[in-house]
């Protein structure tokens, strides 16, 4: 049965790939089985020749994964939102950190990553010719230092101590990846932004709460999709419209609940009234929820884009099963590539005037370099957190250097000749062409975006002698089973079964660390909180406890004033369950093949229902 369901789950993927190489005129030059799943994926021949671009010296060829499982990879080497506390191996200081202690690396606060107190040449290590290339690169990640936070020191971010992955943020607060944001907190993406809580992807917004995928909007609350409007609650794929409340698919409206118009008084009435009480405010999410489900939902989410194939895409050309483009170019199977880059292909965060890259995550500014993991670089191969590198191939941590390999400087002459021979013995080794290994990931895939947007269906702990000690449920969705090997350690190797010819080695964290609740701290029950007016900031002294999880939490200050201000009920979860749920929400980086419900046009689809719509129909329709 389970090979039933694989093989017709593979034929909807297929016809997937085979409408959008007839759409778009592409040819495809062949078909490939992803290793891991199975499924087959094709190589288009504009994305051949963008890889021959990429490196002119080195020849590339399509990896033996398909775009989701080379996705999975990527995101495996990334931790956004788990945070611990441990001290720096440098100053021996408190410091909070995406790594453990007691992690087989030392790992320093972000701050001294940047200094001169150390020196990166330091950790230089040899080729060595008996050994495979594969330990070798271990053995370096091993003893190299990590910065505890990915966070941009010299983009000035000010007051963003418990964020991550930020670029030129002031006073936000547990939020992963605040760009040019300020006082954000609990969101995932800013760009732009101001007093986002609780948001997900939104641009140049200010005061918005609980929203997700909104652009240039004020006042925005509980709602998503919502572009250039102002003022409104429990709205849906909404444009430049005002003072709204239940209100979907509207373009320049004002003063409307449930799509139709009202009169001010009757507007301000219903929101008084929704806003009375935290069980009056769940109650009318509940009906907003029914009430969103009678429209059809747009195929794709797409603004000003041309002959492209995603969604999110807006003012750019040529994308090819990509999500969440700005102003990008000939791009394939890559996620959250912004601003004036172009041929990136299998990518993840890159942005700023990047061309022809490859198999890369959270970069900048790169030109003709291929499995990089944060940084900048040009002619560049297998770096990790490298900043204005050329021709550097496995190093760490270097800025502005030149003719590099495992840190170690080479001469030009010196360089072409060692990295042709490593190359060889990587070709000779079945290591090149794909991304750092997963089973070298310096993070548990269970503290990495990869669990979010590819869950688990099983985790299944073993004794030292494979014996099964107990299993556990994983993520909503999941596929895959996770064979956990050191069921005792808290970091452990594991094995992700994806039932096909190859198993990816992986670590696993195998348990939550305690949250201890300091003696003579007060505590109260999420469910028993007040309301909001009458609340006081006695509450800031409380240690809440959450309703689902029972996982405890604070109320900052800034948060307290926002949902004073706003007349917003105390939130009842932790903030990782609120992320959960505004995660599971949005749309996944797939496509299917839909019929738009108007026309009968087959149509690419994000989402996986059948109640689609089409944009043309869809315009008609507004």
């Amino acid at each position: 049965m389970l090979v039933n369901l694989a093989n017709n789950i593979d034929l909807m993927k297929k016809n997937v790939w085979e409408y959008i190489a007839k759409e778009s005129k592409q040819n495809i030059s062949q078909w490939k089985v992803c290793k891991w799943t199975g499924e087959q994926f094709p190589v288009f021949q504009k994305e051949q020749e963008i890889l021959k671009k990429v490196s002119p010296n080195f020849s590339i060829s399509s990896s033996g994964l398909s775009p989701e499982s080379r996705l999975r990879t990527l995101l495996m080497w990334r931790n956004e939102r788990r945070l611990y506390k441990r001290k720096s191996d440098l100053s021996k200081t408190g410091i909070i950190s995406v790594f453990p202690e007691n992690t087989p690396y030392p790992v320093y606060q972000f701050e001294e990553y940047w200094t001169d107190a150390w020196n990166p040449f330091d950790f230089a290590q040899e080729i060595d010719s008996e050994q495979k290339i594969l330990p070798q690169i271990q053995d370096f990640l091993s003893k190299t230092p990590k910065r505890g936070l990915n966070i941009a020191a010299w983009a000035t971010m000010e007051n963003c101590d418990y964020c991550n992955y930020g670029f030129a943020s002031k006073d936000c607060y547990m939020c992963q990846v605040p760009l040019m944001s300020e006082q954000c907190y609990y969101s995932n993406s800013p760009f732009q932004s101001k007093y986002n809580f609780d948001c997900y992807l939104n641009e140049k917004c200010e005061n918005s709460y609980e929203s997700s995928y909104c652009i240039e909007s004020y006042n925005i609350f509980y709602s998503d999709y919502v572009e250039g409007s102002s003022d409104c609650y429990f709205c849906y794929d909404i444009q430049w419209s005002k003072h709204c409340i239940w209100c979907v698919g509207i373009i320049w409206q004002e003063y409307q609940i449930f799509n139709e118009a009202v009169w001010i008084g009757e507007y301000e009435k219903k929101l008084k009234e929704i806003l009375s009480s935290h069980e009056n405010v769940e109650s009318f999410k509940k009906e907003y929820e029914i009430f969103k489900n009678n429209f059809p939902k747009k195929n794709l989410k797409n603004i000003g884009e041309e002959n492209s194939y995603g969604s999110t895409i807006r003012h750019s050309k040529n994308m090819t099963f990509c999500f969440s483009g700005i102003w990008m170019q000939e791009g394939y199977h890559s996620t959250i590539t912004w601003l004036e880059s172009h041929s990136l292909v299998s990518c993840n965060s890159g942005w700023s005037g990047s061309s022809y890259v490859y198999q890369t995550v959270w970069f900048s500014a790169s030109n003709n370099s291929a499995f990089n993991c944060f940084g900048s670089w040009n002619n560049c191969f297998y770096n990790y957190d490298c900043r204005d590198c050329e021709h550097c191939m496995f190093s760490l941590w270097l800025m502005n250097q030149k003719y590099c390999i495992f840190n170690k400087q080479y001469s030009e002459e010196e360089y072409k000749k060692t990295s042709k021979e490593l190359m060889k013995r990587l070709e000779q080794e079945w290591i090149w062409w794909e991304f750092f290994w997963s089973e070298l990931s310096l993070f548990p895939y269970n503290d990495s975006p990869a669990n979010d947007h590819y869950p688990v269906e099983k985790i299944v702990y073993l004794d030292a002698d494979k014996e099964i000690l107990r299993t556990e449920k994983g993520g909503i969705n999941g596929k895959g089973i996770v064979y956990v090997l050191q069921s005792d350690e808290f970091i452990s190797g594991a094995i992700l079964d994806l039932w096909w010819e190859e198993k990816i080695k992986i670590k696993w964290r195998t348990k939550n660390i305690a949250s201890d609740i300091p003696d003579g701290v007060e505590t109260i029950k999420g469910k028993d909180l007040p309301e909001i007016w009458e609340s006081s900031e006695t509450i800031l002294n409380k240690i809440i406890v959450c309703e689902v999880s029972e996982r405890p939490y604070r109320i900052i200050e800034q948060e307290f004033k926002f949902y004073k201000k706003y007349n917003l009920p105390l939130p009842r979860k932790h903030p990782d369950l609120r992320y959960e749920e505004r995660f599971q929400k949005a749309p996944k980086n797939t496509l299917h093949l839909r019929e738009c419900i108007k026309c009968n046009q087959e149509v690419l689809s994000v989402w996986e229902t059948d109640d689609i719509i089409c944009d043309t129909c869809y315009l008609k329709n507004t």
